[in-house]
């Protein structure tokens, strides 16, 4: 096991050149799961490591997690998600996420998920047909596909889906940009943004889906289904988006465009890196492990995905915690004002 010196000072993450769990945090999370560490961004920060109390720094209200709102907080990445859904604390939160609920119904993810397997085959199709006998899969399928199912799902235009590249590559990306370039094409997103947002509700009206008595859709109130109609899934109708969604909160003084935009991003984080990461390292399993390629045909696909989701450790971003009070944690005392990640 590796000795952990008095007062050592972790450097996270580690240079993982598998997937296997690093050795040296191992041997914190079975002596005490809990280090001081240092991350790429931001102070020396406590670092947990164990499920349990992650679980407690995560829900317990004396860890906020609008107090680590700060710019400057540790994180993996050079995105700042103290601005975005990810940011809040409930009930601030809650209200927030509710807003995208129209666009996550069962029928809304049914639309979601055939566009995504129609758009996962046009592309094999252009590989297979296509004049290389070679192809990338991080920059031939995975990365197309996923700024195409997202861009579907947000309501971007094919023609802008290279601007929303460049905003992934300047946000989320593991260096930081120049200032001029971060400006230039947040400016440039923003605008998109605002272009594309309704002016009012009106505006949506004359768009199919369910109503309400204004004659706006019903996912309009923030909420599944009208006071008057029965239960059921009054989701939105075809050809509306997250935007479309917010646009509506928009006119009703519920967001505004900052919000709105923060909220894309938000989905482009969860979405966009992630799924290529984990993309990435499951292909890395199945190439890998003996008999990997083999299970692929003798096990049905959905199978073998949420086998892969169990096996593969997730490498994404870490937020930030901020104590609000002393707290004792695996014999460590947190001060208040401390960040936990």
């Amino acid at each position: 096991m590796t000795r952990l010196a008095k007062g050592h000072v972790l450097d996270y993450p580690p240079n993982y050149s598998r997937l296997e769990p690093d050795g040296e945090l191992l041997a914190i999370q079975a002596a005490r799961g809990i280090v001081r560490a240092k991350l790429p961004f931001g102070p020396e920060c406590w670092l947990v490591l164990g499920h349990a109390d992650a679980c407690t720094v995560l829900s317990d209200k004396r860890f906020s997690n609008r107090m680590a709102s700060d710019p400057s907080a540790p994180r993996c990445r050079g995105w700042d998600p103290s601005r975005s859904l990810l940011g809040l604390d409930p009930p601030e939160h809650t209200l927030q996420r509710a807003l995208l609920v129209p666009a996550f119904t069962p029928r809304a993810v049914d639309r979601i998920r055939i566009d995504a397997r129609g758009h996962a085959q046009e592309l094999v199709d252009r590989l297979r047909h296509g004049p290389k006998r070679e192809f990338e899969a991080d920059q031939d399928f995975l990365r197309p596909y996923s700024l195409r199912v997202i861009s579907n799902l947000l309501g971007i235009p094919p023609a802008s889906e290279d601007l929303f590249r460049e905003w992934a590559e300047v946000s989320l990306g593991a260096e930081v940009r120049p200032a001029a370039d971060r400006r230039r094409v947040h400016g440039a997103v923003w605008a998109l943004i605002e272009s594309l947002l309704p002016v009012g509700v009106e505006e949506l009206g004359d768009r199919p889906g369910p109503r309400s008595a204004g004659g706006c859709p019903a996912a309009a109130m923030g909420s599944s289904r009208m006071a008057d109609e029965p239960p059921g899934d009054h989701s939105l109708g075809e050809g509306f988006s997250i935007l479309d969604t917010l646009a509506i909160a928009r006119a009703q003084g519920r967001v505004r465009l900052s919000d709105i935009v923060d909220f894309c991003l938000a989905v482009l984080v969860a979405g966009h890196e992630t799924f290529i990461t984990h993309a990435m390292s499951s292909m890395y399993v199945l190439l890998t492990e003996a008999g990997g390629l083999d299970v692929c045909q003798q096990v049905p696909p959905k199978l073998v995905a949420e086998e892969l989701f169990r096996f593969v450790p997730m490498r994404a971003g870490l937020f930030s915690r901020v104590a609000v009070e002393q707290v004792e944690l695996r014999g460590r005392t947190i001060e208040r004002g401390e960040h936990v990640v």
